[in-house]
């Protein structure tokens, strides 16, 4: 039971004992202690109203404070919301511009590929078609050696059987002979120095083809080296020595120039550049040579320590 129905109880019971007595003193007696009773409990509930408005208030003002709190609160969230779209969309921003980056970079690496993949193609194609003018050229050497021989054959044989018809006749008309003979012979002579230009013409097409296909041009290919390059590989041992070092040498590992021109993929001398240059002793071991693979092909590498030095 509530405290307002106890008390409530009570106000009854004590009207009601007022009433037992009222009957022995005087009949004003009852109404007044009613209305007193009354009042003192009109009193209570004006006291408990006070509290009960007094505890909505302090509630109502808590109730403000939390709503401004959490209004405030939620300003932060916003402001925090905000702040981490603006992250995300910049985040994003950075992201897509890398990516776009990435794309473009693979695409110039793409067509770089192919590009280089196509000029590969086009010098495998020129060396082959090369190749195949160098199988000819040494083909119609070969016809031309047979025929200046055959030629040369032939002429020594009727020179033969002229001399001994005409040793026979007068000798006026031996000398006419005489005279006519070595025209005969010469001839076939003067023929062959054709086949020297054939050999040189392929050689030095070969040369051409690995100065420009087998070796890197940078500073330290100057033109002096370039010469020496040139000279060796016109001669045919030492321009095979150089190729087939080219070819099946060791990678990653300087020589002298002359060590390779004579032994070609077996020279074994390694040479340090710290060492300055070539220290075997010949004048003119002026430059380092070093086999290198490019991509799928091998080139050869200078070390010209006179452009070192000039830095």
């Amino acid at each position: 039971m509530s405290s307002y129905s106890r008390n409530r109880e009570e106000d009854r019971n004590r009207r009601h004992d007022g009433s037992q007595y009222s009957s022995y003193g005087n009949d004003n007696v009852a109404p007044l202690e009613t209305v007193r009773a009354e009042n003192a409990e009109l009193r209570r509930d004006l006291i408990r109203s006070q509290r009960t408005s007094l505890q909505l208030l302090d509630t109502q003002k808590e109730s403000t404070e939390r709503i401004r709190e959490l209004q405030d609160s939620d300003y932060s969230l916003q402001e925090e919301v905000a702040n981490m779209r603006a992250q995300l969309a910049f985040a994003t921003g950075t992201i897509i511009n890398e990516i776009q980056d990435k794309v473009d970079a693979a695409t110039f690496a793409g067509s770089t590929v192919r590009a280089l993949k196509q000029q590969i193609t086009e010098q495998t194609e020129t060396i082959e078609k090369l190749k195949i003018q160098k199988r000819k050229a040494v083909t119609e050497l070969t016809q031309i050696q047979l025929q200046m021989k055959k030629k040369k054959m032939s002429s020594s044989k009727s020179t033969k059987s002229e001399k001994k018809k005409k040793s026979e006749k007068h000798s006026a008309s031996s000398d006419v002979n005489t005279a006519v003979a070595p025209s005969l012979i010469t001839a076939p002579d003067q023929a062959p120095s054709l086949v020297p230009s054939a050999q040189e013409l392929v050689g030095k097409q070969l040369a051409e083809d690995v100065m420009r296909d087998c070796v890197i041009r940078d500073a330290h290919l100057t033109s002096g080296v370039e010469v020496q390059f040139q000279e060796a590989l016109l001669k045919a041992n030492v321009g095979r020595n150089l190729r087939s070092y080219i070819d099946r040498g060791k990678t990653g590992c300087y020589y002298c120039f002359h060590e390779v021109c004579e032994k070609g993929p077996d020279a074994w001398v390694e040479q340090r550049l710290a060492n300055g240059g070539c220290k075997l002793g010949s004048d003119k071991c002026n430059f380092l040579v070093k086999a290198v693979s490019v991509g799928s092909h091998r080139k050869l590498q200078i070390y010209n320590p006179a452009v070192v030095t000039s830095v």
